[in-house]
């Protein structure tokens, strides 16, 4: 509730500070005339802009588990304020009642001042070094980039998890990240970044024996053995590079990356003492049993000209490479990808062709090593200014070294579409029409599986027509159609219609749409309502409902009904 009584308190003054600019700017402009106030020397120093508002959700459901909380709510203010024209302030405040002890919190409270050669963090922001080193998190702390000229400057430091106390396996330290970015040169040419990075988690925000399994003596109750399992805290220090090279004018770039990784598995693992680690490096990362090292790198190439473009890239993460910055990151893999291009006739016809081949058990650490091939080609042409064709086709084979048939991999998937877009005019009535078809074979080449081969055809047909400014309406029908090799089928149909409608001067808009979808195990009914009134040209409401009934056929499924309900008011000065 501070929160929220602070967040409030600042939505009144900035409104109060923007009533009080118009009101100063209409009297300016009755007491001066218009070729009085051209000559005038008074300047706006100060600006306002921004947007704020609110949102609520209510949410049920019978007959299965709730998805949703039952109700939430959000509240947000995100002003800027302009001084000079060369200096910013931007707020970015964001409380919701979707947090709690279980998970991690989703509220933010942010600053970020901007100048004309570098801007600033403070309070909860994402920030992005390089893809193998810094992106996807959320910081709680500071941060700063400086351009002065040619040099870069990036340094950040904040908690990036928060300690939460359950199960062995659901418990998580709180985690603290710092890290510098230096580097000369210009993004927009070429620039060469040193980076630094490094992780740690707290072992005091959470008790060990959270992680603990104790063995008791049947004689006297006493523990006689102690393991541990589940979440254990982590360290992580990250060394990397990043440049880009462009040449003659945007013809070539080249743009490369490599980084090392130190990560410890379990801060409470055994240090460990070895004369082959420098020393420098055991001042910043102390290795334990649980520790490993290792690299990735990744370097592209891209052409363009006139009617050509070209790319290709090459990467390589190893098996222990980690990174505490990155949401997600998939290790211990090699991939070469490429991409070529043509344009004709001022881009009515344009083909590209597209390859990856990627590897894993790069150590030969696995039993087997898996290899995938991608093959794919897109053909587009515009022959006319109301009719575009595309065709597409994609293949990819995933298979493994292995000699026996119980674990040898060899599967081929290979998919076709063909769309067309059509606008027309019919009965003084304009028309989008938009049909689309697909067709994708998977087959299973181990002779251990066979019959489970399927082939899956999509069909699919969609109208928008036009009927007035204020009125218009979107039916589309879609089928589906699966094939089993062993015999099974299923057929899927979807069709829907929306209807849109806009009033009062386009201040009111409103969309209504039902949909039905009834395949051989299961249908649904969806029925959906929105509408956004424009209070002013400031501010506006919006509202949504959905309500979504599910029935399933010749099942364990329990049949279930679920409704939501929204509403938003938006803000903006």
């Amino acid at each position: 509730m501070k929160h929220i009584s602070i967040v409030l308190i600042l939505i009144f003054l900035i409104m109060h500070l923007q009533a009080q600019e118009i009101e100063r700017k209409d009297t300016v402009t009755q007491n001066i005339s218009k070729e009085q106030e051209r000559e005038s020397p008074i300047k706006s120093y100060f600006k306002i802009s921004g947007d704020a508002g609110a949102y609520g959700e209510l949410y049920t459901v019978s007959g299965r588990e709730r998805r949703r909380p039952p109700a939430s709510g959000r509240l947000y203010f995100r002003p800027t304020l302009t001084l000079l024209e060369n200096f910013s302030i931007s707020f970015d405040f964001l409380l919701s009642t979707e947090g709690s002890s279980a998970r991690q919190q989703i509220n933010q409270l942010a600053i970020h001042p901007t100048w004309k050669w570098g801007r600033a963090h403070i309070g909860d922001f994402s920030h992005e070094f390089s893809r193998f080193t810094l992106s996807g998190i959320s910081i709680r702390g500071a941060g700063v980039e400086l351009y002065p000229g040619i040099f870069r400057f990036q340094v950040i430091g904040g908690q990036t998890q928060r300690a939460i106390k359950s199960d062995a396996y659901s418990s998580t330290y709180s985690r603290y990240m710092g890290g510098m970015k230096i580097g000369i040169g210009k993004e927009e040419t070429s620039y060469l970044d040193i980076i630094f990075l490094k992780s740690k988690d707290n072992t005091a925000s959470l008790s060990h024996d959270v992680f603990s399994d104790s063995v008791f003596s049947p004689i006297d109750s006493t523990i006689i053995d102690t393991s541990y399992t589940g979440n254990s805290p982590k360290e992580n220090t990250i060394i990397g590079a990043v440049t880009s090279i462009n040449l003659f004018n945007n013809l070539f770039r080249i743009r490369g990356e490599v980084a090392g990784s130190m990560f410890t598995r379990d801060l409470y693992s055994q240090e460990v003492e070895s004369g082959n680690i420098p020393d420098f490096l055991k001042k910043i990362f102390k290795p334990r049993l649980s520790s490993n090292a290792d690299y990735a790198y990744s370097t592209e190439l891209l052409f363009n000209y006139d009617i050509f473009d070209l790319k290709a890239g090459y990467s390589y993460i190893g098996p222990g490479y980690t990174s505490l910055g990155l949401s997600s990151l998939s290790n211990d893999r090699k991939l070469f990808d490429g991409r070529l291009g043509f344009r004709f006739f001022e881009n009515r016809i344009m083909i590209q062709g597209t390859y990856m081949n990627q590897k894993d058990n790069l150590l030969s650490q696995k039993e087997y090593t898996t290899t995938m091939n991608t093959f794919g080609a897109n053909l587009s042409v515009r022959p006319v200014k109301e009719v575009f064709v595309f065709l597409n086709f994609m293949n990819n084979q995933i298979g493994n070294n292995s000699e026996k048939d119980s674990t040898k991999v060899k599967n081929v998937n290979t998919n076709y579409s063909l769309g067309v877009n059509y606008q027309f005019s019919l009965l003084n009535l304009k028309h989008t029409l938009t049909s689309n078809y697909s067709i994708q074979v998977a087959k299973d080449l181990n002779i251990m599986r066979q019959g489970k081969d399927s082939r899956s055809q999509n069909i699919g047909l969609s109208l928008i027509t036009v009927i007035d400014p204020k009125w218009s309406v979107s039916p589309s029908v879609s089928v589906s159609l699966v094939n089993i090799q062993s015999g099974e089928k299923n057929t899927t149909v979807n069709t829907s219609v929306r209807v849109m409608n806009r009033m009062l001067d386009g201040r009111l808009s409103n969309s209504g749409g039902i949909g039905y979808v009834n395949s051989n195990s299961s249908s649904s009914v969806s029925l959906n309502i929105q509408s956004s009134f424009a209070l002013t040209s400031s501010h506006s409401i919006n509202m949504n409902a959905r309500s979504s009934f599910y029935k399933y056929k010749h099942s364990s499924k329990n049949s279930f009904n679920e409704h939501s309900l929204s509403l938003g008011y938006a803000y903006r000065f």
